[in-house]
């Protein structure tokens, strides 16, 4: 969790606010892992709780519940279809 403690940090100090939720999908690297005896939270559910900010937790393999990360990549991909047409590359690429 060393990369997001670190990106949490920078983006506190650069805008001089806190941050107060993150959000990501459900998945076992980051919310933690059920077994017999329930569920064992992971550094991510760990690191969250201890700095006070709230987890919002999508389903995982529905990238359809966060639009603003949908729409970015929709434009990315518009973006690099329209340098693709325009460059003097074969069709079949």
């Amino acid at each position: 969790m060393n990369a997001l403690e670190v990106y949490i940090n920078e983006v506190e100090r650069q805008l001089d606010r806190k941050v107060k939720i993150v959000r990501s999908d459900k998945c076992c690297e980051y919310y933690g892992r059920y077994d017999e005896s329930g569920q064992h939270p992971g550094p991510f559910s760990k690191f969250v709780e201890k700095c006070g900010i709230c987890a919002q937790y999508t389903m995982a393999g529905t990238p359809q519940q966060n639009g603003v990360s949908e729409k970015r990549n929709r434009t990315l991909l518009d973006m690099v279809r329209s340098m693709l047409s325009n460059s003097c590359l074969p069709v079949s690429l």
